[in-house]
């Protein structure tokens, strides 16, 4: 319902007259809240698709023809590049060979990798592979970590010390495993995905079977 100006009355919207008192009306248009032209562009509708070329979509700025290089055109490193820096794309090589443990592994790796190869730096308490030694280092395919103890059984009492360095020796598997890759003739049939899905990962087989001889060793030792 509209308002009379004159005497007051309420009548339906759209009559051009007062019911009561006769008096004419203004009828609003459908324009009546659309904003007049802007005196420098009088005969068009400021929007993204008619503002001048040297200003983008916000009003603002250069476009993207400053000769520069847009996001379609920047290249993605790839770890398939041999030439692509390790650095730059690590979260890439790791996470097909770590799977479910990325998440965990990411910050511990980044600590290793701004230490620069410095032994004492690259010191972290790994909780898991200081209790259980050499069953760590199997479960993560770490060989260097078993083998030892498996041929010296009195150097399980070094694996507390060893497993300082756990999370670093894990880390140079990875990336020794990426540059024998890419060294290679496999790189030229498969993808480093593909690859890690076959040598990464954990192994539950190979740490029941590194378990199984310690505890043969170690039964063998107290029975003698």
């Amino acid at each position: 319902m509209a308002v009379c100006q004159k005497c007051g009355n309420e009548f339906p919207d759209g009559d051009k007259f007062c019911g009561k008192c006769g008096a004419p009306q203004e009828v609003p248009t459908a324009n009546a809240d659309v904003p007049p032209p802007s005196p420098d562009f009088p005969n068009a509708v400021l929007d993204a698709n008619t503002l001048p070329k040297e200003f983008d979509a916000t009003g603002g700025g250069e476009s993207a023809d400053d000769g520069g290089l847009s996001d379609a055109e920047t290249p993605v490193p790839s770890p398939n590049d041999k030439n692509a820096d390790f650095a730059s794309l690590s979260d890439d090589v790791w996470k097909p060979w770590v799977r479910s443990n990325f998440r965990h592994y990411e910050p511990i790796f980044s600590e290793i990798e701004k230490a620069n190869g410095e032994l004492m730096k690259c010191i972290q308490f790994n909780p898991m592979a200081f209790f259980f030694g050499p069953l760590w280092f199997a479960y993560h395919k770490i060989y260097l970590g078993v083998v030892p103890f498996l041929l010296c059984p009195p150097l399980l009492f070094l694996s507390p010390v060893l497993s300082l360095w756990g999370n670093y020796m894990y880390y140079k598997k990875i990336k020794k495993q990426y540059e024998n890759f890419h060294d290679s003739v496999i790189a030229q049939k498969m993808s480093w995905y593909e690859f890690a899905e076959v040598k990464g990962g954990q192994s539950g087989l190979l740490t029941f079977t590194v378990l199984a001889d310690l505890f043969v060793v170690l039964l063998a030792a107290v029975n003698l």
